[in-house]
């Protein structure tokens, strides 16, 4: 007997299941020398344990496509056999845009029928499909009572395609997690307006704590997304635009959203939309906010309604991150200190022509300093994380100057009352027409001695 026999089974349980599943979102592929099923024919040991341990087979993931020998059918049953009672999750990927042959088409179709009569069970699934296949033309589910969170990554379905994930969604319930990418089909085209079937959608958005709408969204769709989700937390918007009609004229009333605290908006044209949005929330619990632009050409940064957003929402910003927005250093500051006291992280990048919005001014916003009554304030002065890419042009030192300032030992030798952490983690980029002297370069990279973690390039 070996040492490893002597592990009691629970124990030998957790470890393949530790080796299997690197976090909840990771799936086990389907294959007989992956997984549960490679370990059940190691030993007769081994597979007396993972044939008891219904759990280890209790998530599994399927690739379908012209390149790849997919697992047959009487493989999936066995796995769906072995998996017992537990909720089950999966990931299907049918390969994007590749023209499969009728056999592989069956075999994605028998494929989904299989899984669809355990969906009772569900309580994860993610579904890569590619359209004009109606691979589940025909699949019907008797109710999803468990299904948690649901990701669908689409190329370009129709609207008849839709209705049958609608009937998915319909009986769903307990759906908190949605995840919905729809593209064009092609990839030119992807930023360019097109038909996502979005507003189609047949979701209790009511129920919703997170939603990732990975597809070309407008203004108006995503309000009416927005009204309807009381409950959301986390909010993420991609290829985020005006929409045509000048929809942003039309009257709507402001959306309070109660409990988000994490949004993120990405637009490949900064374009008047992202001030409409602004101009309409209230969120109060918000706490990281993430905006990563394109293209800044035609319109200017929305100082003005981003501003007024963060007042009326009266929100405790954590994360501020910037990109290629083209906001300046007055507005910035103004934003800064709106968000003063709780901002933890900081993040702004520019392109490498170096937009410039980081410079003496805020610099020294950022230095602990007294004031004539003897106290000593700093702008946010519980910023732990600074990135800053591009977008700095200052004078020699006033970049080294502010950071030795807000090290652990500066802090507590300046006795500030204000500012109680030190920054730990800096990351900078330089363009090449404001890249700091070496002696200053190297005493930047120096200050990792002092325990700050730094990245400077």
């Amino acid at each position: 007997m070996t040492t490893i026999d002597l592990i009691p089974p629970e124990i030998l349980v957790q470890i393949f299941s530790a080796s299997f599943y690197l976090d909840d979102n990771t799936d086990v592929i389907l294959h007989s020398h992956q997984g549960p099923l490679l370990i059940s024919q190691i030993s007769r040991r081994w597979r007396q344990v993972a044939l008891s341990a219904s759990q280890l087979w209790s998530s599994l993931s399927i690739t379908i496509s012209p390149s790849t020998r997919p697992p047959n059918i009487s493989m999936l049953k066995l796995w769906l056999k072995r998996s017992s009672s537990q909720l089950l999750s999966f990931t299907i990927i049918i390969e994007q845009f590749s023209l499969l042959n009728p056999d592989l088409v069956l075999l994605s179709q028998s494929t989904l029928q299989e899984l669809a009569a355990e969906s009772q069970r569900w309580k994860r699934i993610t579904l890569f499909l590619p359209g004009s296949q109606q691979l589940l033309r025909g699949i019907f589910i008797h109710g999803a009572p468990n299904l948690e969170s649901a990701s669908f990554q689409l190329g370009h379905w129709n609207a008849d395609e839709i209705n049958d994930i609608n009937h998915i969604l319909s009986l769903s319930p307990s759906l908190k997690i949605l995840y919905w990418r729809n593209r064009a089909t092609q990839w030119t085209s992807f930023d360019s307006p097109f038909e996502s079937e979005i507003g189609n959608l047949q979701v209790s958005w009511n129920n919703l704590t997170d939603v990732d709408l990975n597809t070309w969204i407008t203004w108006k769709a995503a309000l009416d997304i927005l009204r309807q989700c009381s409950k959301i937390v986390n909010f993420n918007l991609h290829h985020f635009a005006y929409g045509p009609d000048g929809e942003t004229k039309e009257d709507y009333s402001p959306v309070l959203l109660n409990y988000l605290s994490s949004l993120g908006i990405y637009q490949l044209e900064l374009d008047h939309s992202l001030a409409a949005l602004f101009d309409k929330l209230i969120c109060p619990a918000l706490r990281h906010f993430h905006f990563t632009c394109g293209f800044i050409k035609f319109v200017a940064w929305p100082q003005s309604s981003f501003l007024d957003f963060l007042v009326r929402s009266a929100c405790h910003l954590r994360t501020l991150l910037l990109e290629y927005t083209g906001i300046e250093e007055d507005q910035l500051l103004q934003c800064l200190g709106q968000c003063s006291s709780s901002l933890s992280c900081l993040k702004v990048y520019s392109n490498a022509a170096g937009s410039i919005c980081i410079g003496d001014k805020l610099l020294d916003q950022l230095h602990p300093r007294s004031t004539a009554f003897g106290e000593c304030i700093t702008l946010c002065p519980n910023l732990r994380t600074l990135v800053l890419h591009y977008n700095i042009q200052c004078a020699e030192g006033a970049l080294l100057t502010m950071l030795q300032s807000r090290t652990t030992l500066a802090i507590a030798q300046h006795h500030c009352t204000t500012c109680n952490v030190s920054i730990q983690h800096v990351s900078f980029r330089f363009a090449k027409s404001c890249r700091p002297n070496e002696v200053d370069l190297i005493s930047l990279r120096n200050l990792a001695t002092t325990g700050m973690n730094i990245q400077c390039l």
